[in-house]
């Protein structure tokens, strides 16, 4: 089994970066496969000696492995630098491994991911392998799939990227032309049709809910490990987003060590029960519950009676 290529990608955080590469290399594919990291360019002055730092870093792992260096000299931003960096992975290889400075992965991580790339090469409805569950599924056995994709550890190929619209505005009409929204929403559960207007708004910059949307309304699927091979410590606000995130349970540890969850499910279809694990979980998490849920009716009446109250101010200062 040949082994993808693995894009890393950081900026001015050198001790993340380096409890990112301690857990890589624990993985026995690590030090027989191409790693390049994407270092990207300083903001402001004081980004230049973190910068040096993570550079630093890289150079002490250069030892155990081999790494490719490509630095920025300028400041690209998170999603510019991903988008460019996915791409030139691509023009000379078939498959890759992304993965950003924050995460933690776990000892057969590289052994799923090269795993499933072998495995689903040929299902076009397959659109990644993701790293990252946000749930404990089947009591940590086998995988299951979503639709959609994915940004935390995770791999895919050339093809399915190249797929990829990077366009915020046309798919955000798609979907709402559509009247995919609500489900795109996860039941309403979790606000990614607010982050891709957002995006297209040029509020937020984010190359992951182009990818998620774009997988989506190809109808691909991404399969996940029924327990995360990831954790993220990106949540201590050293990072471009510190809120609204998709981060559940089960990003709270790391499974025991030589976990690798077996492809015990071939057919690609939607997991209904894995996907309702998540809604619920999500709902407690944001307090997102619709308005015909008990939980849900308070939110409802607070926002009907703030409304009111507003028109009655109105009214009165009129």
């Amino acid at each position: 089994m040949s082994l993808a290529p693995i894009a890393i990608f950081a900026f001015n955080r050198p001790s993340h970066l380096r409890r990112l590469l301690s857990s890589l290399l624990a993985n026995k594919e690590a030090k027989e496969s191409e790693i390049t990291i994407f270092v990207d360019g300083p903001r402001r002055e004081d980004d230049q000696k973190l910068i040096l730092e993570v550079v630093s870093t890289i150079e002490e792992f250069s030892d155990f492995a081999e790494i490719n260096t490509i630095k920025s000299k300028t400041n690209k931003g998170l999603a510019t630098s991903v988008l460019a960096g996915i791409d030139s992975i691509f023009v000379n290889h078939e498959t890759a491994i992304v993965l950003e400075d924050d995460l933690i992965v776990a000892n057969r991580f590289l052994q799923f991911c090269n795993e499933g790339l072998a495995r689903f090469k040929d299902y076009p409805s397959i659109a990644s392998i993701q790293g990252y569950s946000p749930i404990l599924f089947n009591n940590g056995k086998g995988t299951y799939f979503l639709k959609g994709a994915d940004c935390w550890g995770w791999a895919t190929w050339k093809d399915r990227w190249l797929s990829l619209n990077r366009d915020s505005s046309d798919l955000l009409a798609e979907i709402q032309d559509a009247k995919l929204s609500n489900s795109f929403d996860l039941d309403g559960s979790f606000p990614y049709t607010d982050m891709l207007r957002r995006q297209s708004r040029s509020e937020v910059d984010s190359w992951a809910i182009r990818w998620h949307a774009s997988m989506f309304l190809q109808n691909r699927l991404s399969v996940y490990p029924s327990q995360s091979l990831i954790l993220n410590t990106g949540f201590d606000g050293s990072g471009t987003h510190k809120a609204n995130s998709f981060n559940l349970e089960a990003s709270k540890g790391l499974p025991e060590a030589d976990y690798c969850p077996e492809f015990n499910n071939l057919t690609p279809r939607e997991t209904k029960r894995a996907r309702s694990m998540i809604v619920n979980l999500s709902r407690k998490r944001y307090k997102s519950y619709p308005y015909w849920h008990p939980l849900g009716l308070p939110r409802v009446v607070a926002r009907k009676l703030k409304s009111l109250l507003l028109y009655f101010r109105g009214n009165k200062l009129s």
